[in-house]
């Protein structure tokens, strides 16, 4: 009888012992603070700002371009002798690097951007 009684001190012991870390654990978890997340916000409020700038400038210079492309019918030998289209193609370029962060690293993984 002792010795099971000395078990049983021993089991509730522990018990105590892992309800006491539970508790403390759930008690340091709602504690803890929240994420801030504001700079993530605005870093993409930021950057969808941009990106909205950069396709409507992309989108007005490629429509021209098509426009142009359509009136020689798509005949791009043609169409590689007028100024503003070879203009537009150079906009285009600029307009797109600007706008990608992997092309204006340098990156060779936005193809638009490698060759000239």
């Amino acid at each position: 009888a002792p010795y099971m009684r000395a078990r049983v001190q021993a089991g509730i012991a522990v018990l105590a012992v892992l309800v006491t870390a539970a508790l403390a654990s759930d008690v340091a978890a709602a504690a803890s603070p929240q994420p801030q997340l504001r700079g993530v916000k605005q870093y993409l409020l930021r950057h969808a700002t941009q990106l909205r700038g950069f396709t409507t400038e992309f989108q007005a210079v490629a429509d021209r371009y098509y426009g142009a492309a359509r009136a020689s019918r798509f005949d791009y030998t043609k169409l590689g002798r007028k100024p503003s289209a070879r203009r537009d193609l150079l906009r285009l370029k600029a307009v797109w690097v600007r706008g990608n962060p992997r092309c204006s690293s340098g990156s060779s993984a936005c193809s638009p951007c490698s060759g000239s």
